[in-house]
């Protein structure tokens, strides 16, 4: 990796894909005692079609890692070259995300290498469990500051439309109360609603992400506020707002 002041590049080439393990994920951890469990860690893959995807997530236990709701990593890229998968991102050293792990000066982390990850579903993101268990530093590794220097220049994000949507959750269970957020209910309620209105959303012409606010509580429902996030520079030519307003009516109903 390479330090900048404020942000850390990551780039690595995570295992050898083999013909086997061309469907296989992988990723980096960040762990505070070698264990999965409490880990904050940057999943990826590369398709065969050369299109990649990174996710920012985190490991509450031996379960399926959970979607942060803050995406704090950018600059992404993947490729495959000379039968690696190569990954890179960029992150800050430092994070008010209560999930992710922050390098100061004085703390430093275990990090986990799962070079032979398990099978990906590329339209849903859900990933199957490591084929074998995870490298692990035998020791912490610490990423300080480098003092003044050069700063990382990132790409700009274009243009965004963003809608803020509500939604009735119904038949969520007999006395079933609004989760608060960071608790591990609202991490699974919301990656739940997530990522069923992601998958439906694809639909809309310059998707770019559907992410819960909040929960609230309505008599014996519970509303979802959502943030909706369109690419502007992708919606079609000729397109008007309203239309495209109809189109969300349309995919929620």
């Amino acid at each position: 990796w390479e330090v900048f002041p404020l942000h850390v590049v990551f780039t690595g080439t995570l295992g050898h894909i083999t013909a086997t393990n061309t469907e296989s994920w992988t990723g980096i951890g960040f762990s505070d005692d070698q264990k999965m469990s409490q880990t904050d860690a940057v999943l990826g893959w590369v398709e065969k079609s050369g299109r990649h995807f990174l996710m920012d997530t985190w490991i509450g236990g031996y379960t399926s890692p959970l979607l942060d709701t803050s995406q704090d990593i950018y600059n992404k890229t993947g490729r495959i070259e000379n039968g690696a998968t190569i990954l890179s991102f960029v992150r800050k050293r430092t994070s008010a995300d209560p999930r992710d792990y922050s390098f100061t000066d004085e703390k430093c982390y275990y990090m986990m290498f799962p070079v032979k990850g398990g099978i990906f579903n590329p339209v849903n993101k859900k990933i199957r469990k490591h084929q074998a268990i995870p490298n692990i530093s035998a020791q912490r590794i610490c990423i300080r500051s480098c003092g003044a220097g050069e700063e990382i220049t990132t790409t700009p994000e274009p243009p965004r439309i963003g809608y803020n949507v509500a939604i009735k959750l119904i038949q969520l269970g007999q006395n079933y109360q609004a989760p608060a957020p960071g608790s591990p209910d609202f991490d699974l309620l919301a990656n739940t609603v997530s990522d069923g209105f992601n998958r439906a959303l694809v639909k809309i012409p310059g998707f770019y992400k559907m992410s819960v606010k909040e929960f609230q509580q309505e008599s014996d429902n519970v509303i979802a506020k959502l943030s909706l996030e369109l690419d502007e520079a992708k919606l079609e030519r000729g397109r008007s707002l309203e239309d495209s307003q109809e189109s969300v009516v349309q995919v929620l109903n």
